[in-house]
């Protein structure tokens, strides 16, 4: 289903990330079970990234299943598990027609073979030299466990010799990061006041995020590099990286 934007948006060059919160929340409210929550989630995905493709943003993150989430109950996590391979064969297609390239990252290890083959599949189907979006998925991904991965990483470096703690930067913190964006322009969490998640994205709710948008884009182009936060671009100080925290 086609997107009808009637006003287009410029945000080109701008990364973002979407804490994806709220799947579970939206179908208690409907009186349905948790896994028509996450496949109104998938759906409302789909919709987002139709719509970021065509506002020509530069990269787009969304943080779907954080290390926290692997105490939810099995029932729960076997059906999120049949999810990603459905949602990845139905829309893949899609995205290819797009030309979005589509990069996991996190410790989707875990997740079992049938969901690292398709995967790993899907992001071999949707490499693109120069793709109209980057689409990333977190899966497994915890902030605070990359960090502490990181941290791992460069001391075993240091202590082999291969790297000199005065070379060490921002830069190459990152580097050992698993994150693939350096620098986020906009961090959403779809939870809080305004309840955006996983309901209608088109329609005025989508304007909150919009309006968003647009300022994070004139700031991060004016203010790239300086460290300096837009107000109300920073959508949640706590966040750890993860996502669907609710039941």
């Amino acid at each position: 289903m086609a997107i009808n934007n009637k006003t287009p948006i410029d945000l080109s060059g701008i990364n973002v990330g979407i804490i994806m919160d709220g799947n579970g929340r939206w179908a208690k409210k409907n009186h349905l079970n948790v896994s028509k929550g996450h496949e109104k989630g998938v759906e409302t995905v789909r919709q987002i990234v139709e719509r970021a493709a065509k506002a020509q943003l530069e990269s787009l993150s969304l943080y779907a299943f954080s290390t926290e989430n692997w105490s939810r109950p099995k029932n729960e996590i076997l059906g999120i598990k049949k999810l990603i391979i459905s949602a990845i064969n139905s829309q893949v297609p899609d995205l290819v027609e797009q030309k979005i390239s589509l990069n996991f990252f996190g410790d989707f290890l875990s997740f079992g073979p049938k969901v690292i083959q398709a995967i790993e599949k899907a992001q071999k189907d949707t490499q693109f030299n120069e793709p109209n979006l980057q689409l990333n998925i977190a899966l497994g991904y915890g902030g605070r466990a990359d960090i502490i991965q990181a941290t791992k990483l460069i001391a075993e470096d240091i202590m082999n010799g291969n790297l000199s703690t005065d070379k060490i930067s921002d830069s190459t913190i990152f580097d050992y990061l698993s994150a693939p964006i350096e620098e986020l322009d906009l961090l959403i969490r779809t939870g809080g006041d305004h309840r955006v998640w996983p309901g209608p994205v088109v329609d005025h709710r989508c304007q909150l995020a919009t309006g968003h948008l647009q300022r994070a884009a004139r700031f991060a182009r004016d203010h790239r590099g300086t460290g300096d936060v837009p107000r109300g671009g920073q959508a949640d100080r706590g966040a750890d990286g993860g996502a669907v925290r609710d039941r």
